[in-house]
């Protein structure tokens, strides 16, 4: 399972490798010493904060309270995020109880935060106002905190508008009295924000939906299960974005894992060093829907040999004693009742795997 997890940490999403023809590299080598040598990774430590709670009531409307739904989406995404491996998930609060601004910072300050994530209801004077919004650090003191927080407002916010919530997009929000962060500039407007780019890590905001607004009450907050929904997205976006996936007890073994990772690559980088330029790999390794999808695509610069209708390798020099590591690689997907596209266009080559997990 340690090889399992480094897997996920370098492969969840598509990564993009430069080649460089000065230095050979051999996949099968690099995966073989990575997994002898592997330790565990650390996990990622994802704090929820649920907005207000006991004597603070927050926004109320439609004959709903926003301390009530804020738990339950923090409670569901928290379920939700347990579902994967390595994370650890941490609440500044667990029941209907008052925890200050400040506090709830060194709540997440004490676990190591990687990222805080508090978890709100929108409300407006008008009942017209609709829609889900995401607030992310601005971009003054530490910036890469800024395009963190830009980066997971965006992939929240892309999966609530996926419900049918109106988009009302990505906000920073600036100091309104000139508070300062320790190098001058002008500090965030939310104290929640402030404090986690000072304490060292990403803070946002998610606005869900409107109390104030029947439909979007009705539509969005009414049932547990639409709370359900909201937490699940807000989950699914903190793991696309900090690239964390379930790939525990996958139907594959490691050892038929490295075979099909460290021959694919082989083929890529040998492909991509013969290039003159434009040296560029392209995998991806995730679990969607109990698959387990493996693709690889580089660039290459000469012809594609093929064999009995099949493609065979793109080397031109021997080109008899290629094609091993394609048929290695095809064994491991018969050997699982998966399935595979073998594509070349435009200098590009294509390699792309589907295996039940």
């Amino acid at each position: 399972m340690r090889k399992i997890k480094l897997l996920a940490a370098f492969f969840l999403s598509a990564v993009m490798i430069l080649v460089s023809g000065a230095d050979s590299i051999r996949a099968d080598t690099f995966f073989s010493q990575l997994f002898r040598g592997a330790s565990k990774s650390s996990d990622l430590v994802v704090v929820l904060d649920a907005g207000h709670g006991g004597s603070d009531s927050g926004a109320v409307g439609n004959r709903l309270m926003e301390k009530i739904l804020t738990l339950k989406i923090a409670q569901y995404c928290k379920a939700e995020l347990e579902q994967y491996n390595g994370v650890k998930v941490y609440m500044t609060r667990k029941n209907d109880t008052f925890v200050g601004l400040d506090q709830r910072i060194s709540i997440a300050s004490v676990v190591k935060a990687d990222v805080f994530v508090s978890l709100h209801i929108n409300s407006a004077v008008s009942s017209s106002a609709t829609g889900a919004e995401v607030f992310y650090p601005n971009s003054n003191y530490r910036p890469a905190l800024s395009v963190q927080g830009k980066r997971l407002a965006s992939a929240i916010q892309k999966n609530l508008t996926s419900l049918g919530l109106r988009n009302r997009g990505l906000k920073t929000a600036n100091s309104m009295i000139g508070s300062s962060y320790p190098d001058g500039s002008l500090a965030d407007y939310y104290a929640v924000i402030r404090g986690a780019k000072k304490a060292g890590f990403p803070g946002i905001i998610v606005e869900h939906a409107f109390i104030s607004n029947a439909s979007d009450a009705k539509t969005f907050l009414n049932t547990n299960s639409q709370l359900k929904k909201l937490g699940v997205a807000d989950a699914k976006g903190i793991a696309f974005v900090f690239r964390v996936n379930d790939l525990s007890k996958l139907n594959v073994s490691d050892e038929d894992v490295v075979t099909i990772l460290s021959n694919l690559l082989n083929n890529a980088i040998e492909a991509c060093e013969l290039c003159d330029d434009n040296r560029i790999i392209k995998l991806k390794f995730v679990k969607e829907n109990d698959l387990i999808i493996i693709a690889v695509k580089n660039t290459f610069n000469c012809d594609v040999i093929c064999e009995d209708g099949n493609i065979k390798s793109t080397k031109t020099i021997n080109a008899d004693e290629h094609g091993m590591g394609i048929k290695n690689v095809l064994k491991v997907i018969e050997k699982y009742g998966g399935s595979y596209v073998i594509e070349d266009q435009n200098k590009e080559f294509y390699f792309s795997i589907v295996i039940p997990a």
